[in-house]
C-alpha cells in the first residue's frame, strides 16, 4: 500500500551553468525538507533511461510532496523557500513548475506564477 501526499509540487530546473548542478541539489537537501508542512521530498538529476519519449532537458528535478493545501501554500510563503528562490533566480536558464492534485484531496489552488523564462 502506497503511502503519497496528495499535493505533488514538482519542479525542473536548466541551470546556466550545469556544473553547479551538484551545489543546487544541497541547497535543496539542507533548506527544503525542514519546511514545516513538507510530507515528501526528493532532488535529483534525470534518470537516463534510453526512452525518446522521457523527457530529460533538465538539470535539476524537485519533488516536494503536501497533506493539504494549507501546508502547500505554507511552503510557498515560506521565508526559506522564498530566500532560495531569491538565490538561484539568476542562476536559471528556465524553469517549469507543476502542481497537482489527486483523489479525495481534489481542491482549486491559485496558479503559481513564478516561470523563468517569463512567457513572451
Amino acid at each position: 500500500d502506497l503511502d503519497t501526499a496528495p499535493i505533488t509540487h514538482v519542479v525542473l530546473v536548466q541551470l546556466k551553468d550545469p556544473t553547479r548542478t551538484a551545489e543546487l541539489i544541497a541547497d535543496c537537501d539542507q533548506v527544503l525538507p525542514a519546511i514545516t508542512g513538507v510530507s515528501g521530498y526528493s532532488c535529483g538529476v534525470p534518470l537516463v533511461t534510453g526512452r525518446t519519449n522521457v523527457t530529460g532537458d533538465y538539470d535539476v528535478g524537485i519533488y516536494v510532496g503536501f497533506r493539504t493545501d494549507a501546508d502547500y501554500r505554507s511552503y510557498v510563503d515560506d521565508p526559506r523557500h522564498l530566500a532560495m528562490v531569491d538565490r538561484w533566480r539568476d542562476g536559471w536558464k528556465a524553469v517549469r513548475i507543476f502542481d497537482v492534485v489527486s483523489g479525495a484531496a481534489w481542491v482549486i489552488l491559485a496558479p503559481v506564477s513564478w516561470c523563468w523564462p517569463a512567457p513572451a
